[in-house]
């Protein structure tokens, strides 16, 4: 009873795993039946993180909020253009006419000449309401803008807290498995395995003891998955990788001072 129950248990983690290959295939823009393989091991990334230096970098490196901000800076060019409207424009020009010459050139010295003519042109804006308007909508729509861009800003930073704590919660149960529960659970079975061969445990008390030591050593497998799910979503968070690669500046900001 207790191998079909661990078999029915194995299966269905066994069908799980064909929709989780798929689901990840997709992320990765890669086709549903391409193959990804299993690690044979999983291990927690443990590395130290400083709540306000990811706020930090959460404003800084965001793509959503990098994207609003790109957004309002856009929009604060078009307030500038649109108070240029009340700018007089002035245009300049020279006309040239090509005249030909006829039978009165000897009459006349200058026929035949090209003639040239200066054009001034001034357009003055009279009915300045249209042009207030303009300016006041861009005001408005940027000014949506950053209320919106602060308003993710705050929903981002709750969840940055909430991915720390299950971040921080993972960490505390892989050191509790791993140092404390499965050596414990460990030194149980070996001692029930002892107890059964001398006569002093039936076998229930070892099966007992068994389940009680692989349930510690699949949570602490659950752990590890946590914390790396952890880990990851505050990556996504901040925008940037936070194991495997140097830290550097705004990728943006370097593109634009053209380094």
């Amino acid at each position: 009873m207790e191998l079909d129950r661990l078999q029915d248990r194995l299966n269905t983690l066994s069908d799980m795993l064909g929709p989780a290959r798929a689901r990840l295939s997709a992320l990765l823009d890669r086709p549903a039946d391409a193959d990804l393989p299993v690690p044979s091991q999983l291990g927690p990334t443990l590395i130290e993180l400083d709540e306000k230096e990811l706020i930090e970098l959460l404003q800084r490196s965001n793509p959503q909020i990098k994207a609003l901000q790109h957004l309002a800076s856009s929009q604060a060019h078009k307030i500038g253009l649109a108070r240029r409207q009340y700018e007089p424009d002035i245009m300049l020009g020279v006309g040239i006419v090509d005249v030909a010459a006829t039978s009165m050139s000897k009459a006349f010295p200058d026929s035949g000449k090209d003639a040239v003519s200066a054009i001034v042109s001034l357009n003055i804006p009279l009915w300045s309401g249209r042009i207030d308007s303009a300016v006041r909508q861009a005001q408005m729509d940027r000014q949506a803008t950053l209320q919106v861009r602060m308003d993710l800003a705050n929903q981002l930073q709750a969840r940055l807290a909430t991915a720390l704590v299950r971040l921080r919660d993972a960490r505390r149960r892989l050191d509790l498995y791993a140092n404390g529960l499965i050596p414990k659970a460990l030194q149980a079975l070996e001692v029930t395995q002892e107890a059964f061969r001398g006569g002093t445990a039936g076998l229930t008390d070892v099966l007992d003891a068994q389940r009680t030591y692989l349930e510690f050593q699949l949570a602490h497998q659950r752990a590890i998955a946590d914390h790396q799910q952890a880990l990851a979503a505050i990556e996504a968070l901040v925008g940037r990788q936070l194991t495997g690669m140097p830290e550097t500046d705004d990728p943006d900001k370097e593109r634009t001072d053209g380094s």
